[in-house]
């Protein structure tokens, strides 16, 4: 579980562009783990990604997925478009609204909140 909150804060350092006005972007695809397709050994490791496609000032789209690796290969994924307020978005599960994750955008370089 530990590794799986790491997995997540880390994905929650989006690479943001700021102007001097409340202006970002979050679009682009982060990873997690070097995870290759092709290759015939287990990965032992978590891996992961997040694709972000802003649409506006107060809204992206995500895709996310991540997964513990062998021998479980237990797994994780969503598709949703989530609201940004104060530079924090939040995907609540549709049968369970108790659970979330939390994405607060940061700059990547500074980890200051845009």
């Amino acid at each position: 579980m530990k590794k799986l909150v790491y997995f997540v804060s880390i994905f929650t350092l989006i690479q943001c562009k700021t102007s001097g006005v409340e202006k970002f972007d979050t679009t682009g695809t982060y990873k997690l783990g070097n995870y290759n397709p092709e290759s015939a050994e287990e990965i032992r490791e978590y891996f992961g990604e997040i694709q972000v496609k802003q649409i506006d000032a107060d809204k992206i789209a995500m895709t996310f997925m991540i997964n513990k690796g062998a021998p479980g290969y237990n797994s994780g994924s969503f598709i949703d478009t989530l609201i940004v307020k104060n530079k924090v978005a939040n995907y609540r599960t549709p049968l369970d609204e108790s659970c979330k994750i939390t994405f607060v955008l940061r700059n990547p370089m500074t980890g200051e909140e845009l």
